[in-house]
């Protein structure tokens, strides 16, 4: 990732879409472990301040990530493809 790893979700001008290692399976696996966490930190107390932590997080990261998808599809053609292949936080179960 080098580089294009950053907190702004606007693609690198010389980047590549990375479709391997985690990326096979969800198309933020960063994100993921984010919310893994916060799901921890619910489960871990349970009390409403986590419960409307959580519910933030997980409502500001689902927004950043379809703002960065935006961005993906218009920057990478075969985004649409890998995106209706791959989950957005978790693997898409085969049918």
């Amino acid at each position: 990732m080098g580089k294009s790893l950053t907190a702004h979700p606007i693609p690198a001008k010389r980047g590549v879409l990375v479709t391997d290692g985690l990326y096979k399976y969800a198309r933020h696996p960063i994100y993921t472990g984010v919310l893994a966490l916060g799901l921890a930190f619910v489960l871990s107390g349970g009390l409403f301040p986590h419960i409307l932590f959580f519910s933030v997080l997980l409502v500001l990261l689902n927004y950043k990530a379809s703002f960065e998808e935006q961005l993906l599809r218009a920057r990478y053609q075969g985004y649409a493809s890998y995106a209706e292949k791959t989950g957005r936080f978790l693997p898409k179960l085969k049918r």
